[in-house]
């Protein structure tokens, strides 16, 4: 996980099984991210928002017990009517990808840091859309079916850290 957390990366994607690790290790880099971020506005995005409350914000090693100094707006406040987490003066949007109408109303800005959860159930549209919005960007999945669009245009485009690329075979990196 260390040698995934120090790796720099425009765009990472970590696929496992459930329970393997990949959001508690994802919500270190991606809040580091955020914090060495030059950009205000982040995103975080689930199929629904109340998942990623769940999974991501209020989960029993979710962002809120890692970084306690973040503050959860789920309602939005004055400034802001998206759900959203303050983290001092950035911002994270939480977006739900289920609705098309309303990723929509979200995507109208750059984003510095975007992480999306279960991304392999995403709207294609929506992940590329969200991808050519952030300057960083994580994707979580679990296996899945490898005709998929989001394998042929992200997945299977990516490569391992320097370090690990002897233990890949060699069918994936060709």
């Amino acid at each position: 996980y260390w040698d995934y957390i120090e790796e720099p990366c425009r765009a990472e994607f970590l696929e496992g099984t459930t329970a393997a690790g990949k959001t508690t290790t994802i919500a270190v880099k991606f809040i580091m991210n955020v914090m060495e971020s030059d950009m205000k506005l982040h995103g975080i995005a689930s199929k629904t928002t109340g998942i990623a409350e769940k999974n991501i914000i209020h989960a029993d090693m979710g962002l809120l017990k890692i970084f306690p100094n973040l503050v959860y707006c789920g309602n939005g406040d004055k400034d802001n009517k998206l759900p959203h987490i303050k983290l001092d003066d950035k911002v994270i949007y939480l977006l739900g990808y289920d609705n098309k109408d309303k990723w929509k109303l979200a995507l109208g800005s750059q984003f510095g840091c975007v992480w999306v959860d279960e991304m392999n159930t995403a709207n294609i549209e929506f992940l590329r859309e969200i991808f050519g919005r952030s300057k960083y960007f994580v994707g979580t999945l679990n296996p899945d079916d490898p005709s998929l669009q989001v394998y042929d245009e992200y997945i299977n485009r990516s490569r391992p850290i320097d370090k690990y690329k002897k233990d890949i075979p060699s069918e994936i990196t060709e």
